[in-house]
């Protein structure tokens, strides 16, 4: 029924916002020791490269939902160009930027190829939706979009703060803070869409 197939988008989301976006963040902290460990020092670590290719990885779990939707309902023509144009996009980014970015280059291509796919899916998705009279709760997506923002502004100051910021005492009461807003919010969206 379409109430189940909101109750299954609410869950998902719900668990990407209190799960997955806080295990990212305090992954944040330690993961370039773990790096140093696992290469046993040879290569050099690049905060920036990591914090693209997280972000993509963040966008493709956000993403998942609409790709199962697509690909259960044999939307072949439309994945297909999807597919198509996103792989066109990011090698084509990569080849007329590397002289300036070099590696930076993949990193910010498949972050832009991961956003270029997710806001085609979900048009693609909307358009499959309303041709079969089922409304997606929007405030849903708002919500996961807010928090989306929220995790990767978080990351994006680790990069320019470094982990060995003295706001460092700040993240724990943020990550035990973080997961009982969203469900608040979540708790509050689904309130006010049964008035």
């Amino acid at each position: 029924s379409f109430n189940k197939i909101n109750i299954n988008f609410e869950i998902y989301f719900l668990f990407i916002s209190t799960i997955v976006f806080p295990v990212i963040i305090l992954l944040h902290l330690f993961i370039q020791s773990i790096y140093t460990l696992w290469t046993l020092g040879n290569v050099e670590f690049n905060f920036y490269i990591y914090t693209l290719l997280i972000t993509s990885v963040l966008i493709v779990s956000l993403n998942f939902p609409f790709r199962i939707i697509i690909s259960g309902n044999n939307l072949v023509k439309e994945k297909f160009n999807i597919s198509l144009l996103k792989n066109v996009f990011l090698i084509l980014f990569i080849f007329s930027s590397f002289d300036q970015l070099k590696i930076m280059s993949f990193g910010i291509g498949i972050l832009l190829s991961e956003i270029l796919e997710i806001i085609l899916n979900y048009l693609v998705v909307k358009k499959f939706f309303r041709k079969i009279k089922f409304n997606l709760k929007e405030k849903l997506l708002k919500i996961l979009i807010i928090n989306f923002l929220i995790c990767t502004t978080i990351l994006s100051l680790f990069v320019f703060t470094g982990t060995s910021s003295k706001y460092d005492y700040l993240i724990l009461p943020c990550f035990i803070c973080y997961p009982i807003i969203v469900i608040i919010m979540f708790k509050k969206s689904d309130k006010n869409t049964k008035m």
